[in-house]
């Protein structure tokens, strides 16, 4: 897996939904890289910092879907 991959696949894609193979992959390449592994340590902070600073605001149903749709690029 190279760099680039490993990035897009942190910010376009939940890791939990990968299936065993991908996870391992990108498990093995994070081990091996620190630039990855300092990425993704970076993106999962600022996830949480996002989460808790929107957690008290009513979503309507759909609204995630809908932006994580435009942030892959969909609409």
């Amino acid at each position: 897996m190279r760099c680039r991959d490993v990035c897009r696949l942190l910010i376009t894609e939940e890791v939990a939904g990968y299936g065993a193979p991908r996870r391992g992959r990108l498990g093995r390449h994070l081990d091996r890289c620190t630039v990855c592994r300092e990425e993704a340590a970076r993106l999962c902070r600022e996830a949480e910092l996002i989460r808790r600073a929107f957690a008290a605001l009513p979503i309507r149903p759909g609204f995630t879907d809908e932006v994580l749709e435009r942030l892959r690029g969909g609409a």
